[in-house]
């Protein structure tokens, strides 16, 4: 019998037992691209799992405890920022960026209502540099240059961040680099296997280090993976594009410095596992809920990777819309958050366990939507949520999260339609004990029913985000 696997695209064949008593495998091809081995070489690649034993949710989290995140959840500390890109995009030239700066400052300063800070970067995204391939910040934007700005936002009592394409360039084969097919929306990708030109990034990067950034926010490094699929192959290194972008990575990881934050953005999930302290899992967020109904699905099949591979990020906290920022202007693609629908993704953000990075214009944000922002971050950055319905829709309507002081519940309804939604003691053991749980984003009060039944019934595009208080006889019960 012959065993034919496709592990990332590349053919292996397997016989168990062995071909004439030997145990044979032969990888054929990676992508349509032969793959040579000399006498006597041999090659080691990532172990293939294969396991009957557990039901969808218990073996994908199994699965994930193969791995080691870089920054256990226990450990990453305040992971919560302000990022400029949602509401500016790359309209962010000093003059515009310091009054924000200011306003963030202003904001973290109010400390946080359990009694800890909560906001931590400050973030410039697209929008800074000379051009892609020239990381230096444009002097007719910033003046200051790159440490004035660090050390503006370090007064400030904030950390520095940093947006950056290590693989993007402005123009085909810029600097002489080869580039990989066409132009895109991030410009043109250079091969990353090419030695010198990994020498010219990461000197950019480590400069911007050097500078004082110690948050950096990566892009568009899975674009150099999809052209290798599509045939532009790299010309200086025969492995397969996972292995050619984890020693790239390893590289960044190296520029950055190790006592830096990380977050991937639109990376290769098997290069970047361990390396990245936190990983994007989905596509961009926008105020459009049928953007977060896009995004939703993918994102909560990828619940396990949280505190396994990275700390997952779900992308920016937004709430736009007129009732949390007045001076909003609708449009037929961006209409804007109803005071609903930015709750419910304020909650979801909540029950998936990631970093909380705001990305509203705060100048123009009223105080129920700072309150609103501040109660996010105060519950967000911890270990994720279970979704517990993933079986039955790629919409989960109930989500679980446990924490040491107390269990958050996520109820949820995506629909455009009134729903009623229901959980039990036999979904949540700490529903059992027949506590009162408590929006943690709107103070609303919900007593648990007999036998730990708790069932509330949410308007169109509306959630609950609750918290019951851990008790010792939840230990009992559970």
């Amino acid at each position: 019998m012959v065993f034919r696997l496709w592990c990332s695209d590349a053919l292996v064949e397997w016989y168990p037992g062995g071909r004439n008593g030997q145990t044979v495998t032969a990888l054929q091809q990676f992508y349509g691209r032969p793959f040579p081995l000399s006498p006597g070489e041999q090659e080691t690649f990532d172990t293939l799992y294969i396991s009957n034993a557990y039901g969808l949710i218990d073996g994908l989290e199994a699965y994930g405890r193969f791995y080691t995140p870089r920054t256990p959840i226990e450990r990453a500390g305040i992971i919560n920022g302000y990022n400029t890109w949602n509401y500016f995009h790359q309209n962010i030239p000093s003059s515009t960026t310091t009054p924000v700066l200011n306003a963030i400052s202003s904001f973290a300063a109010t400390g946080s209502q359990a009694g800890r800070p909560f906001l931590k970067y400050f973030i410039l995204d697209d929008g800074w540099y000379v051009e892609k391939g020239n990381w230096t910040f444009d002097p007719t934007k910033y003046p200051e240059g790159a440490t004035g700005w660090a050390q503006k936002v370090i007064a400030q009592g904030l950390v520095p961040g940093i947006w950056i394409a290590p693989t993007q360039v402005a123009t085909a084969n810029y600097k002489g680099y080869h580039t990989l097919g066409g132009s895109s929306f991030q410009g043109f990708t250079v091969d990353p296997s090419d030695p010198t030109f990994q020498q010219d990034i990461f000197s950019q990067i480590r400069a911007l280090y050097a500078a004082g950034f110690r948050y950096f926010k990566t892009d568009f490094l899975r674009q150099s993976y999809i052209d290798y699929t599509q045939g532009n192959y790299f010309q200086h290194s025969k492995y397969p594009p996972e292995r050619v972008m984890r020693d790239f990575m390893e590289g960044i990881r190296q520029a950055v410095g190790q006592n830096s934050y990380w977050l991937a953005c639109n990376n290769v999930i098997a290069a970047c596992a361990g390396l990245a302290d936190a990983s994007r899992v989905g596509n961009d967020i926008g105020v459009n809920f049928n953007t977060v109904l896009g995004l939703v699905p993918n994102n909560s099949a990828r619940f396990w990777m949280h505190d396994k591979l990275w700390l997952s990020d779900e992308d920016f906290t937004v709430i736009e819309g007129s009732t949390f920022f007045p001076a909003f202007v609708p449009t037929t693609t961006v209409p804007g958050f109803s005071a609903d629908e930015a709750r419910t993704w304020c909650a979801y953000v909540v029950l998936t366990g990631g970093p909380s990075t705001w990305s509203d214009d705060p100048i123009g944000t009223t105080a129920v939507g700072f309150d609103l922002i501040k109660r996010t971050m105060e519950n967000a950055g911890s270990h994720g949520a279970i979704p517990l319905d993933i079986e039955k829709t790629n919409l989960p309507t109930k989500w679980v999260r446990r924490e040491f002081f107390g269990t958050y519940i996520g109820l949820f309804n995506w629909s455009s339609s009134t729903a009623t939604i229901e959980v039990t003691g036999a979904d949540i053991s700490e529903l059992r004990e027949g506590k009162v749980a408590t929006d943690v984003l709107t103070e609303a009060h919900y007593p648990v029913g007999a036998g730990g039944t708790l069932a509330i019934t949410l308007n169109e595009h509306q959630s609950a985000c609750l918290f019951i208080p851990r008790s010792w006889a939840w230990w009992v019960l559970r």
